[in-house]
C-alpha cells in the first residue's frame, strides 16, 4: 500500500494510503487533521474511489460525484491537493 501525506498551505494535513491492482484502486484510507462534511463523507469517498482507474481523470471523477451527491465538502484541504495525494499514493 503506498501513501502520500500533504500538508495544503494555509490549510490542513491530508494523508491517504492507497492500494492498486495494475491500474485500478482496490482499497483507499484517508487521515488527517482537515474537517469533512457530512461526518461520513470521508467514508463515503473511500468507497467511491475503490475500483476508479489510477488517472487524474478518473480519481477527479470519483471524487466530484461523491461530493455532489451528499452535498458534501472538505474543509482544509481543496479537491486538487487529494486528487494529487491520490495519484501519488497509487504510484509508490
Amino acid at each position: 500500500m503506498g501513501k502520500a501525506v500533504v500538508k495544503e498551505e494555509g490549510g490542513k494535513l491530508f494523508a491517504v494510503e492507497v492500494n492498486c491492482l495494475g491500474m485500478q484502486i482496490t482499497d483507499v484510507k484517508i487521515s488527517g487533521d482537515f474537517f469533512a462534511y457530512p461526518e461520513e463523507l470521508v467514508e463515503r469517498v473511500e468507497a467511491a474511489l475503490r475500483g476508479a482507474s489510477l488517472n487524474e481523470g478518473a480519481v477527479t471523477s470519483a471524487l466530484k460525484g461523491e461530493l455532489e451527491r451528499v452535498g458534501g465538502t472538505f474543509v482544509g484541504v481543496k479537491l486538487g491537493t487529494i486528487v494529487k495525494a491520490v495519484l501519488q499514493a497509487g504510484s509508490t
